[in-house]
Parts: C-alpha cells; structure tokens; sequence
C-alpha cells in the first residue's frame, strides 16, 4: 500500500477554502457599503434639516421649504413658536432629520 503524498489529497480543500473566503469579502463589503450609503442619506438629510431650520427663521415656511429643496429634500414638518423655529425634512432616500433653529435679536454698538 502506497501512501499518496498529502499535498496531492488536501488540493481540493485549498480552493474550497479560498472560495469560501472570498464569498465572505464579498458579503462583508456589500454589508458595509450598505451601511455607508445609510449613514451618508442620513447625513445629508440633517444637513437639509438645519438650512431648512435657519431658512425658517428668517424667512418663514417658504423659505425652510425652498431650502429643504435646495438639499433634495422636502418640508414635511414646520413649526414656528415665536423664538424658536423646529422642521423635518424627508430627503430623496427617505431618511428623515428634525431641527431647530432659534431667533436671536444682536445689540449692535453704535459707539
């Protein structure tokens, strides 16, 4: 009885095992490149809601509304309660972001 060499019998389980690896990366970045895409809509939804904030506060509904657009979102929320200004916006991907903006009135030195 001859003994075959052990490089020759184990061959087989050498690809299996790279193959499995790489299915493994594969899976791995598709999951990571999901939650990136995620956290960047997110992102990208707070940024609209706070220009859409500080609009409001100066500019009233029409102005958060048209800047809340301006960020490829849309106005779904406005509230103006006298000093403080608070929107939700909606971007293109869905994600939602609140904020909120208050009025402050500066004394301006004329010394």
């Amino acid at each position: 009885m001859v003994n075959q060499p052990k490089l020759e019998t184990e061959r087989g389980s050498a690809v299996v095992a790279f193959a499995l690896a790489g299915a493994f990366v594969v899976v791995a970045t598709l999951l990571l490149s999901g939650l990136a895409q995620r956290a960047s809509s997110r992102s990208r939804a707070q940024a609209a809601a706070d220009a859409a904030a500080l609009a409001g506060v100066v500019d009233g509904r029409n102005g958060a509304a048209a800047l809340a657009a301006a960020n490829d979102a849309v106005l779904v929320r406005f509230e103006d309660r006298g000093n403080e200004v608070t929107v939700e916006v909606v971007n293109d991907d869905g994600a939602a972001a609140s904020a909120s903006a208050e009025r402050r009135l500066a004394a301006f030195d004329r010394g």
